[in-house]
């Protein structure tokens, strides 16, 4: 390890040990382990992987998306740290998996196969792309699954709780060995069973306290349904609790992060409410507004295009940007991703797009719900 990789570990483990609390289930893992092994991490949360490598002596290559370089301050946190790898936004390319195989040789990798780091506290979509690449490998592969990384850190909020608990447990799925007799169906549901969490029910039964001030602020931006009006983007939040415009109050968080006030006390099935409102909200107006940047696609920096005003119309995107009207066909998007707590990206032909939106998650399930209906006709 490098003297400037050390420093920087160093820091980042002081930070995250002021900021939360752990419990580490090693199973048959050694965190003093120096040979090759691969490491999968559940994405409840965008720091896991800082979580996982502040435990182990021997830091594995981390696999980073390349789009983590759209932040400025990521970019020049990595331009000083150079314990990673680039994966493309578009998935496991062959230069990537080359990279991997090196990296191997005589280092383990860490990679989180997860596509998007969780919305609402539970596991999300594991590519199949993965467990191609560990057949072809032929290593250990050791799963660090977390329970309260969600709970801790929620994407969307403002303020996270300060000394959450975050549970971390290691296990050998896989062993080298028997590689060979595994077929790709059972190496891929090996992974995705055992990454499986859902952070509500973790804590129904554990019963920690998530420091509840200002749970709420944020919110807004990933919720779009009132669950007693039915209406769309009609809330907002303050300190603990959720508002409607039209019905006042109506929830509030407890102090285990659990929903008061709703037939429902999760984010999960809020989330699910919402998703089944798509087809009537797609035929009516999706709005928000935010900034607008064209993307480098070599580099991945951002040149600032401005205020932009975003409608969703009958399975088209509009945009007006600096009495500049762009139209893009939502069947013509490409690589759509969800970055940090409110950016959306996509191509679009030769262009690369990023907006930073008041209200990411309704213009990014309206794009994917458009997207997903037209390849059902086609």
């Amino acid at each position: 390890m490098s003297l400037k990789n050390g420093m920087i570990d160093s820091l980042m483990k002081f930070y995250l040990n002021r900021k939360n609390k752990y419990k580490v289930d090693f199973g048959d893992f050694d965190p003093l382990r120096k040979d090759s092994y691969i490491l999968l991490v559940s994405n409840s949360s965008l720091l896991n992987g800082f979580y996982v490598t502040k435990l182990l002596k021997n830091k594995p290559i981390i696999v980073l998306n390349e789009l983590e370089k759209t932040n400025k301050y990521v970019n020049y946190f990595m331009s000083k740290y150079d314990n990673y790898v680039l994966k493309s936004s578009l998935g496991f390319d062959v230069p990537l998996i080359k990279r991997i195989h090196n990296v191997l040789i005589d280092k383990p990798v860490l990679i989180i196969p997860e596509e998007e780091s969780s919305f609402f506290g539970d596991s999300n979509l594991v590519p199949k792309s993965i467990a191609k690449l560990i057949k072809k490998e032929k290593r250990d592969v050791v799963v660090c699954q977390i329970n309260g990384g969600y709970l801790s850190n929620p994407r969307w909020a403002l303020k996270n709780s300060k000394k959450g608990l975050i549970e971390l447990n290691f296990k050998t799925i896989i062993k080298k060995s028997d590689m060979d007799i595994l077929k790709l169906d059972e190496i891929y549901n090996k992974i995705k069973d055992s990454l499986q969490y859902n952070d509500y029910d973790w804590n129904r039964e554990f019963k920690y306290f998530y420091n509840p001030r200002n749970r709420a602020l944020g919110l807004e931006g990933y919720l779009y349904i009132c669950p007693k009006c039915m209406k769309s983007q009609t809330l907002s939040t303050k300190k603990n609790d959720i508002y409607c415009s039209e019905c006042g109050h109506i929830a509030s968080f407890d102090d285990f992060s659990l929903l008061n006030g709703l037939e429902f006390d999760n984010l999960i099935s809020w989330d699910e409410l919402q998703k089944k409102e798509l087809p009537r909200l797609s035929k009516e107006v999706i709005y928000s507004e935010g900034s607008m940047f064209l993307v480098n696609s070599k580099s991945m920096e951002l040149t600032t295009l401005g205020h932009a005003d975003l409608e969703i119309i009958r399975g088209q995107l509009f945009v007006l940007n600096k009495m500049k009207e762009y139209m893009f066909d939502i069947d013509k998007i490409k690589d759509l991703k969800f970055l940090r707590r409110n950016e959306l990206f996509f191509r679009y032909g030769k262009k690369a797009y990023l907006f930073k939106l008041e209200d990411p998650m309704i213009v990014y399930d309206g794009i994917m719900y458009n997207m997903n209906r037209q390849i059902k006709n086609t």
